[in-house]
């Protein structure tokens, strides 16, 4: 029923039913691709579309105070990592404690 309805709209409308799709946070990307998919829409027609509704939820996801969150979180979670990587590599040059004492 869903498809039928699609499969109309898009021949009624085309591409705009297709960035309408796409904007629309109800229906699932993998789904729509499946039902767009059965419609006789041009392939031209529905990359371009498919792109035009795809830049603003791109938007909403990395928009500034987002993608200022995800960085500080990056950033929190590589704090300390240099120290790390060089304590560790001075692990493997050194080898265990034990190992040290016995060289001498």
């Amino acid at each position: 029923m869903i498809v039928q309805a699609v499969e109309a709209a898009v021949e009624e409308e085309g591409w705009k039913m297709v960035v309408l799709l796409r904007l629309s946070p109800v229906i699932p990307f993998a789904l729509l691709n499946y039902m767009l998919s059965l419609t006789a829409i041009s392939f031209f027609d529905y990359t371009w579309a498919s792109a035009l509704g795809i830049i603003p939820g791109a938007f909403s996801v990395l928009s500034p105070p987002n993608l200022e969150e995800h960085l500080r979180k990056r950033a929190e979670l590589c704090d300390g990592l240099p120290k790390r990587y060089i304590e560790v590599q001075k692990k493997k040059r050194l080898g265990s404690p034990k190992q040290q004492h016995m060289h001498r």
